[in-house]
């Protein structure tokens, strides 16, 4: 069975469809709207892709930075260590030329040493002729005795000798104590001396252990610095790589996201006519529906039959 509408019921049904179309049609102009902002977002001087551009570029302008800093502080340190083994090596010289100064000097006072021994000898020998001397004024003086008067200037004379023997005797004893001091300074010294040489042969062995362990030490900061810098300038490479391809990889997006602006610029022109006819539509049925309420009641005729 045929269903018949009333004028004002197609109208209404009209101006509905209208308005939902025109939903739909700015709903889709919303949408167009926001893809051009989001696309003005990424394509602007302040946009997405222009920033990460200069954040890489700032990282790569910071590990280039970083990169030159390890080199040079590993440079840095390599040349402070050789600055150290060559003053472990001067204070080395320096160690052998006072031990062997100190060997020097050790030996002159071991023949020193002999040479008071000599002295000592030609004092004892002198104590021995003094002793002999005094033994012999002794005699002398008895036998002047014996002789009586007449002896008596022999006696005077060996009693000088016998006092000149007591004197000699003493005087060779005071310088044979002093010899002896001496001898006994000289020892002394002499085994200062050589703990002074065993202390610097301790010193030089462990300026030399030192020396080698820096000089290792040195070689291993050089290799080290060599293989920084290597790794270094792989990481740099690495990034000059990441760079250039984020770079591509961010202009063929820039040349999609400007397909899409096209498109969306397309889509809202269509939409715009969309809208200019919806509204006419709307306009229209407006007027029919304040016309048909201004009309006598519908007749028959009047229906539409579907």
């Amino acid at each position: 069975m045929a269903t018949e509408y009333t004028q004002e019921q197609v109208i209404q049904a009209g101006k509905d469809l209208v308005n939902l179309l025109l939903n739909v049609a700015k709903s889709n102009n919303n949408l167009t709207g926001f893809i051009k902002e989001y696309l003005i977002q990424l394509t602007s001087n302040n946009g997405i892709y222009k920033k990460q551009q200069e954040e890489l570029m700032s990282f790569a302008a910071s590990s280039d930075t970083v990169h030159r800093q390890i080199f040079d502080n590993t440079n840095l340190s390599a040349q402070k260590l050789s600055e150290i083994c060559d003053e472990f090596a001067s204070m080395n010289t320096e160690i052998e030329r006072v031990h062997a100064g100190g060997q020097e000097t050790n030996a002159e006072v071991v023949k020193l040493a002999e040479n008071i021994l000599e002295i000592r000898k030609f004092i004892k020998d002198i104590q021995d002729i003094s002793s002999r001397t005094n033994l012999l004024s002794f005699n002398a003086s008895i036998e002047a005795a014996h002789a009586g008067e007449a002896g008596k200037g022999f006696r005077i004379i060996a009693n000088e000798v016998k006092s000149l023997s007591i004197k000699t005797q003493e005087v060779s004893k005071r310088i044979d104590d002093k010899i002896i001091e001496m001898n006994n300074n000289l020892d002394q010294f002499i085994k200062k001396n050589d703990e002074h040489g065993k202390i610097l042969n301790d010193l030089q062995n462990m300026a030399d252990g030192s020396k080698i362990k820096l000089s290792k030490l040195t070689d291993e900061t050089n290799k080290n610095a060599a293989e920084a810098n290597e790794i270094l300038n792989s990481m740099n490479k690495s990034i000059i790589t990441i760079q250039a391809a984020t770079m591509e990889a961010e202009q063929s997006n820039l040349d999609q996201v400007e397909k899409l602006a096209q498109q969306a610029m397309n889509h809202t022109i269509q939409v715009d006519d969309e809208l200019s006819f919806l509204f006419e539509l709307q306009a229209l049925f407006e007027y029919l529906d304040q016309r048909s309420k201004a009309a006598p009641a519908p007749t028959k005729e009047d229906m539409f039959t579907e």
